[in-house]
C-alpha cells in the first residue's frame, strides 16, 4: 500500500520502504553521543582528601611490590653465594678425603 503522507519526500514509497526510511534516518551512532564520551574521561578532583587518600594507595601498593621484588632479589643473592662457596670448595664441601689410608683398631 503506497504511502498517503502530505510530504513529498515518501511520495510513490511502500509503508514498509517508509519505515526503513524513516530508521534508517533516526538512528543515531551511540559512540558519537556525549554520554558515551564521558563515560571514558575521568574527572579530576581536587579535593586534598582524595587526593590524600590515593597518595596513600598508591605508596601501599608501591611498598607490597617492593616487599615482594626485595625478597626476590634477596633469595637471588643468597642463592648465586651459596652456588659461589660450593663451587670454591669444590665437589666434596671443602672435606678432603684420605686416599688409601689404612684404619687401624
Amino acid at each position: 500500500m503506497p504511502c498517503t503522507c502530505s510530504l513529498g519526500t515518501f511520495k510513490n514509497m511502500m509503508t514498509t520502504e517508509v519505515a526503513e526510511q524513516l530508521v534508517k534516518n533516526l538512528t543515531v551512532n551511540k559512540t558519537h553521543l556525549s554520554l558515551e564520551r564521558r563515560k571514558l574521561t575521568s574527572a579530576k578532583d581536587e579535593r586534598t582528601s582524595s587526593q590524600t587518600i590515593g597518595t596513600i594507595g598508591v605508596a601501599a601498593i608501591a611498598i607490597v611490590v617492593g616487599v615482594f621484588v626485595f625478597l626476590d632479589i634477596v633469595g637471588v643473592l643468597r642463592s648465586k653465594s651459596s652456588t659461589v662457596k660450593r663451587s670454591k670448595r669444590g665437589r666434596h664441601g671443602g672435606r678432603r678425603r684420605k686416599r688409601n689410608a689404612v684404619h687401624t683398631l
